[in-house]
């Protein structure tokens, strides 16, 4: 089995170098890889991300910042960004949503393994309507093939609320349309195997984070 765990980044180094210091602490089962896809502002920025990437072993995948980090999923799975390996089964996680314990993979796996034409996420949300949050998520190679989006190539904000939750025919829509189930990976989003730092900074948990990464 093949699993990518794709972490999206922006401007963000300092959330670069950390996921990847967390990485390299996680418990990685075997045809799991960690890709790092920087959708960059700047070709000075994009050297210094690939750059550092390339200290550590990690691939770096660039693009320019065209419709975030929806932009981003619809290049990946449509197969669109060059040299990007070969997968079964896609993790992807904005940088600022972090591995609260080491084995935070197996859940997901384990999930997904008993429901391959679903979609395990990291939070099922109720806010405004039940949608999938899009990050934190892990979705098969056959599954993201079908997938439409708003527009193609996305590029604005709107498009990307359209495919998360705006509109009939949102990412949790297409998945129960096709006979998919939306699992979230753990019950309580407060005490989940990852941890979004930016909208649900309010759970309060880097203290724990750090202890579970030294």
């Amino acid at each position: 089995m093949k699993i990518i765990v794709a972490v999206i980044v922006y401007d963000r180094l300092t959330n670069l170098i950390e996921w990847i210091r967390c990485w390299k602490m996680c418990d990685r089962k075997e045809g799991t890889e960690l890709v790092i896809v920087h959708n960059y502002k700047s070709h000075a920025e994009k050297d210094i991300f690939a750059l550092y990437c390339q200290k550590e072993g990690i691939k770096c995948f660039s693009r320019h910042n065209t419709g975030m980090d929806i932009g981003a999923f619809q290049d990946v799975c449509y197969g669109r960004i060059e040299g990007f390996p070969e997968w079964e089964y896609l993790l992807w996680s904005t940088d600022d949503v972090f591995p609260m314990t080491k084995s935070f993979l197996s859940p997901y796996i384990n999930k997904i393994n008993n429901s391959p034409h679903s979609v395990v996420c990291l939070e099922l949300s109720h806010e405004v309507k039940p949608h999938i949050r899009t990050t934190g998520f892990i979705i098969g190679r056959e599954t993201a093939r079908k997938l439409t989006f708003p527009a193609d190539p996305i590029s604005t904000r709107e498009e990307c609320f359209q495919f998360e939750h705006r509109s009939k025919n949102a990412f949790l829509e297409q998945i129960h349309s096709f006979g998919g189930q939306v699992i979230q990976v753990y019950s309580d989003v407060e005490h989940s195997y990852m941890w979004d730092t930016h909208n649900r900074a309010r759970f309060n948990r880097e203290k724990e984070r750090l202890i579970t990464f030294t």
